[in-house]
């Protein structure tokens, strides 16, 4: 569960980012992709704890944002598009573990269940 805990945290870091960056409003452009993707990643991560498949959404908003800073922000690019592109690897990575990476395998929770019985 902790890697989409750590994926809310993220999309609240996006959100957050305007103000903390401190952009311009003629970045409007920028502005809003980091208060929508931000709230769609917190929202995904919350639901993909119960739905698991929807991991793949985290990492299509990580590649949207990726795709967006390169493209966007040029090289080398300013504070905010560079976030956009490091939150963006990081949601990659995140959305690649599994939710349940803590609990054993099916077939390690029946020997262990089975060497108790012993």
């Amino acid at each position: 569960m902790w890697p989409r805990i750590m994926e809310v945290m993220l999309g609240l870091w996006l959100v957050l980012s305007p103000l903390i960056f401190r952009l311009e409003p003629g970045d409007l452009a920028l502005i809003v992709n980091h208060l929508v993707y931000g709230a769609a990643t917190a929202v995904a991560a919350l639901i993909a704890i119960r739905v698991r498949f929807l991991r793949v959404v985290t990492i299509a908003i990580g590649l949207w944002l990726i795709g967006y800073g390169y493209v966007a922000g040029g090289y080398p690019g300013p504070g905010g598009y560079l976030n956009l592109i490091v939150i963006g690897v990081l949601l990659c990575a995140l959305g690649l573990i599994p939710t349940d990476c803590l609990v054993p395998t099916h077939s390690w929770r029946e020997y262990y269940a089975s060497q108790r019985r012993e």
